[in-house]
C-alpha cells in the first residue's frame, strides 16, 4: 500500500482516502489527515483518536465497527505536524455514506480493471513469443532433417 493508492476526499481536501473490499461483507476505508479534519469531516470521534494506553479487545466505533488508529509526525515548512492514519472496517451500504467512499472504491476498481488488463497483455506477450519460438524450432528440426543413412 503507498500513497499512490490514495485519492483526496472531494468534499475534504485536506483528506486522503484508500478504500477497497477487505471481504465479501465489508469494505476497509483508510483515511489520513490531522485529527481536526476527520473529526470535522464526520469520519471519526475526537475519542476514537484520543490515545489509548489500554491494553484488551480491539476498539470499536459508535456503530460497533471495527477501527484501529496510527499516530505519527510528518513536517510541514519545517514544523513536525502530528498525523492520524484512521482504519475503518464497515459494511458496503455503511461505508457509502462517508465521504470520498465511493470516489476510492471507483479508484481502487479501475486499478484493478488496469492491472488486470496489463496482466492480459503480458500473457499474450508471452503466448506469442513462445508461439513463435516453436515455430522457429519446428522449421530448424525440419531444415536439419534430410536423408538418413544407417551404416
Amino acid at each position: 500500500m503507498s500513497t499512490g493508492d490514495y485519492i483526496t476526499v472531494p468534499t475534504h481536501p485536506r483528506l486522503i482516502l484508500q478504500a477497497y473490499p477487505a471481504d465479501e461483507k465489508l469494505v476497509a476505508l483508510h483515511y489520513i489527515s490531522d485529527a481536526e479534519d476527520l473529526v470535522a469531516a464526520g469520519v471519526a470521534t475526537a475519542e476514537m483518536l484520543a490515545p489509548n494506553q489500554k491494553k484488551g479487545p480491539r476498539p470499536r466505533g459508535p456503530n460497533g465497527e471495527r477501527y484501529s488508529v496510527d499516530r505519527y509526525f510528518v513536517v510541514r515548512a519545517g514544523q513536525p505536524i502530528r498525523r492520524c492514519r484512521l482504519r475503518l472496517w464497515k459494511s458496503r451500504k455503511d461505508a457509502m455514506r462517508l465521504p470520498g467512499a465511493r470516489e476510492a472504491l471507483d479508484a481502487h476498481e479501475a486499478a484493478e480493471r488496469r492491472a488486470a488488463a496489463q496482466e492480459a497483455e503480458r500473457h499474450l506477450e508471452l503466448y506469442d513469443a513462445l508461439t513463435r519460438v516453436g515455430k522457429e524450432l519446428a522449421t530448424a528440426r525440419n531444415d536439419r532433417a534430410g536423408p538418413v543413412t544407417l551404416h
